[in-house]
């Protein structure tokens, strides 16, 4: 089976240490909400929480309109072949506060050979950035590519790739990246331990008052 991969403006799992916080936060809602007489910690709840909620839909929705930006190209757009040449990285550093350790995300893009449908002559383009690492994944070279309405960039159809990593990849990588970043998982189940315990502490509190 063919794995779908979107680049990482379209990839709504780009934001996905925001979604796991909101989907928490949610379970959270739901639960205080059904203890009697917690009145403040409802009414906190739902002011803190939905800013938060918006911004991230507003994200979702970001990225589902440049999905259907590419369809409106893919459907309309010249299409011409590719054939990738290899995955290029660009790390980024970045810091989760002002406080924090500096961190080093790698986003990976593909290096292509466009051929011109005319003249058969080919050209080398690139395409958006994406966030999983490509390389490892690839099965095939072959890609079809559509131009976007300003012709300068592209977007990449028919992408092989497989839903595990390859233990042999067919596809060259021009630099190796640093190994991620695992603290996020670590992150997310103390803040999944600190809500458990918060929601816990209103149950008793409130069982309490009855």
């Amino acid at each position: 089976m063919r794995r779908r991969v979107y680049p990482a403006e379209e990839d709504i799992w780009t934001e996905q240490s925001d979604i796991f916080f909101h989907i928490i936060w949610l379970a959270l809602l739901a639960l205080v909400m059904r203890v009697p007489g917690a009145v403040a910690q409802q009414a906190a709840l739902v002011i803190f929480g939905i800013p938060t909620l918006m911004s991230m839909f507003g994200k979702i929705a970001d990225k589902l309109h440049c999905r259907k930006l590419r369809r409106e190209r893919v459907a309309h757009a010249p299409k011409s072949k590719g054939i990738i040449q290899y995955v290029g990285v660009k790390k980024e550093t970045y810091k989760r506060s002002s406080r924090g350790s500096t961190r080093i995300r790698n986003w990976y893009y593909l290096v292509i050979r466009q051929i011109d449908p005319i003249t058969g002559i080919g050209t080398e383009v690139r395409s958006k950035l994406y966030r999983i690492p490509l390389h490892k994944y690839l099965r095939s070279e072959t890609v079809t590519l559509y131009p976007d309405a300003s012709g300068w960039k592209w977007y990449v159809e028919d992408m092989d790739c497989s839903y595990f990593p390859q233990k042999h990849p067919k596809i060259s990588v021009d630099d190796v990246p640093p190994p991620q970043n695992p603290y996020w998982l670590l992150h997310l189940m103390i803040m999944t331990l600190f809500v458990l315990l918060y929601a816990v502490q209103i149950i008793v509190h409130n069982t309490r008052k009855l």
